[in-house]
């Protein structure tokens, strides 16, 4: 905790002294009739207090946990305290390692090209099932959510209100799904969604948009960060929202589009929401269950798309994210390793680094 501290104490007074270091707070305002996304300095004060306290709890070991109900996702001191502070973080005397899934929002859409995920009918081979048991959990979720409380062992507990999203929708997309989408997308090797799979699975989605988008639209689509931020706005806006990253994408990709935007016909939070749903229901309730059934004694911990354990078992742990992802999702995922030490924090002169 001390180092951790010390980390924190020099980042707010460099972020004091340099504010244009500082992170920026973005939400979208519907300016003009248009969606449209605004951004302000985050208080470097307010950060501290709060990594101070998700720092102090896990020091603490004052554990909550919150299953969120609109999703299914899982929230501790864990994921919601600065990514650089998890480096000061080990389980007892040894080092933990994350394994994250890259790219897990365009990874994970790729299950809806599947036929037998839409499926309202369970099929007579045992595999396929494994996407019924699937959209039966996820949609399950969606159709449930409304004003319920989670209470944990500690008695801490969230309110969580969300309107659940109307059976009806659901039919409504699996039908023009499965009799318009399916009838007419090709799986050919020229197809965009055979080129969509396997640039995610060979992790060069996200190169290639890259170069696209700057020969057509110019250098400020040349940073991850821009074209990463082109892929949430192409997964989360609403359909009638179209600039020109949007219709360049859809010019790359024209079947994958499409689905995306059969799933958001009339609600446009429901294809995150269903990524997110699935995203829980593979980690929390396949991956992670199934190596604690058969190794009981690794140490687990989930950071929605990424699992934590110690350096011995990550072997294991990757193993058996690469399965059952590529069992569940159809491709094999793009899985990165990050060990969590304090001295990556630091420059050449031992010297905290607060901008990269």
């Amino acid at each position: 905790l001390p180092a951790a501290l010390n980390y924190l104490n020099e980042r707010r007074q460099f972020l004091i002294l340099n504010p244009q270091h500082r992170d920026e707070k973005w939400k979208t305002e519907i300016i003009k009739g248009r969606p449209t996304k605004t951004s302000k300095p985050k208080d470097p004060v307010n950060q501290y207090e709060h990594a101070f306290g998700n720092a102090h709890s896990i020091h603490q070991k004052a554990i909550y946990s919150l299953i969120d109900d609109s999703v299914g996702r899982l929230h501790t001191p864990l994921t919601n305290i600065k990514s650089e502070l998890r480096r000061f973080i080990k389980h007892g005397d040894e080092t933990l390692v994350s394994i994250d899934l890259k790219n897990s929002q365009p990874y994970l859409s790729n299950i809806f090209f599947n036929p037998y995920f839409w499926s309202s009918q369970k099929s007579a081979k045992k595999y396929d099932n494994i996407y019924f048991n699937l959209i039966k959990a996820t949609f399950n979720l969606l159709l449930t959510s409304n004003n319920k409380q989670t209470k944990t062992s500690n008695n801490y507990t969230k309110q969580i209100t969300i309107k659940p999203t109307p059976l009806i929708i659901l039919e409504e997309i699996r039908q023009a799904i499965e009799n318009e989408y399916f009838i007419n997308a090709g799986y050919n090797e020229g197809s965009d969604i055979s080129r969509y799979r396997n640039l995610i699975s060979n992790g060069e989605l996200y190169g290639f948009l890259k170069d696209q988008f700057s020969v057509h639209l110019g250098d400020a689509f040349k940073s991850k960060r821009a074209v990463k931020g082109i892929v949430f706005t192409v997964f989360f806006t609403d359909n009638r929202f179209q600039d020109d990253t949007k219709k360049l994408f859809h010019k790359l990709f024209p079947m994958v589009t499409k689905m995306f935007e059969m799933i958001k016909r009339k609600d446009s939070t429901l294809l995150p929401r269903l990524l997110q749903s699935i995203e829980s229901y593979l980690f929390l309730q396949v991956i992670t269950k199934k190596i604690a059934s058969k190794y009981p004694y690794i140490p687990l911990y989930t950071i929605h798309d990424s699992i934590v354990t110690t350096e011995r078992y990550v072997d294991i742990v990757r193993k058996y994210m690469i399965e059952e992802l590529t069992k569940h999702i159809g491709i094999p995922p793009t899985l990165e390793e990050e060990i969590w030490c304090p001295s990556k924090l630091s420059n050449e002169n031992g010297k905290y680094k607060f901008v990269a």
